[in-house]
C-alpha cells in the first residue's frame, strides 16, 4: 500500500510522488527513466500522429531528472520536429519552435538558464542549458516543460514535459529515508470534436468536459467532467 504521496497540478500536468512498500505495485506502475547527469533531450514529431514528443535515449518517455541543491543541470536540447506541423496553434499551423522552462526552480531567467523568451530553437537547431540550482532550493518534486509562447500549450498537451526531483527531502521528512519512491506524471489529452468549431474554442471546450489521463508507457484512463 502507499505510505506517502506528494501531489501537484500545474495547468494540464499533474506530477505525483508516491512512496510504496508493496512489491505488487510493480505490476501496476511503470518505472520511468531517471538520470542525475547531463541530459540530451530531443523534440521530435511522432511519425504516425504528427504530434510533438520528447525523446530520450530513443524512447518517447521523458526522464525524471534528479539534481542536488547547489549543482548545475546541463541539458542539450535538440529540435528535430518536422518542418511542417500537422497541428494548429492559435488558428494557424504550429511553427515548430521549442524551448524549455524549469517550473518551480529558483534559477536565473537569463541564458543559458531558464530563458523562455530569447532561447528558442527552430527545427534543426540545438539549445544548451546550464541551470545553476541554488544551494537553498527546497527539495521536492518539480517539472520541466516546453515554453514557446503561442505553441507551448499544444506541445505540453502532446506530452512534452517531465519531472525534476531536487534531492534532500529526507532532511525534512526523515520517515521517507528507507521507503521506496515511485513517480507518476499524469497528463491531459484534448479529444477531437466537430470540425466546424474554431480550433481555439474546440480545444478549450473539450478540455473542460473530457480528459484522458495517462501514465507514460502503460495505460490511459478517460475522465469526464
Amino acid at each position: 500500500m502507499f505510505q506517502k504521496i506528494a501531489f501537484g497540478t500545474f495547468g494540464w500536468v499533474c506530477v505525483c510522488l508516491l512512496v510504496a512498500n508493496s512489491p505488487g505495485q510493480d505490476r501496476i506502475l511503470p518505472e520511468l527513466p531517471q538520470t542525475n547527469s547531463a541530459v540530451t533531450l530531443v523534440a521530435a514529431s511522432n511519425p504516425v500522429t504528427g504530434k510533438s514528443e520528447f525523446r530520450y535515449r530513443s524512447n518517447n518517455i521523458p526522464p525524471v531528472i534528479r539534481v542536488q541543491p547547489g549543482s548545475t543541470l546541463n541539458i542539450e536540447y535538440k529540435n528535430e520536429l518536422a518542418a511542417q506541423s500537422k497541428e494548429e496553434c492559435v488558428g494557424h499551423p504550429c511553427m515548430q519552435m521549442t524551448n524549455l522552462h524549469f517550473h518551480g526552480l529558483h534559477v536565473s531567467p537569463n541564458a543559458p538558464q531558464d530563458d523562455a523568451l530569447d532561447m528558442i530553437a527552430s527545427p534543426g537547431q540545438t539549445l544548451h542549458y546550464s541551470v545553476e540550482v541554488p544551494p537553498q532550493q527546497p527539495p521536492g518534486l518539480y517539472w520541466y516543460h516546453t515554453h514557446p509562447h503561442g505553441e507551448s500549450y499544444v506541445q505540453d498537451l502532446d506530452g512534452m514535459s517531465g519531472a525534476i526531483v531536487v534531492e534532500g527531502i529526507e532532511r525534512y521528512v526523515p520517515e521517507v529515508l528507507h521507503m521506496r519512491e515511485r513517480i507518476l506524471v499524469l497528463r491531459d489529452f484534448v479529444l477531437p470534436t466537430d470540425k466546424q468549431s474554431s480550433p481555439g474554442r474546440r480545444r478549450i471546450r473539450t478540455l473542460r468536459c473530457a480528459h484522458v489521463v495517462s501514465i507514460p508507457g502503460r495505460m490511459a484512463i478517460p475522465i469526464l467532467r
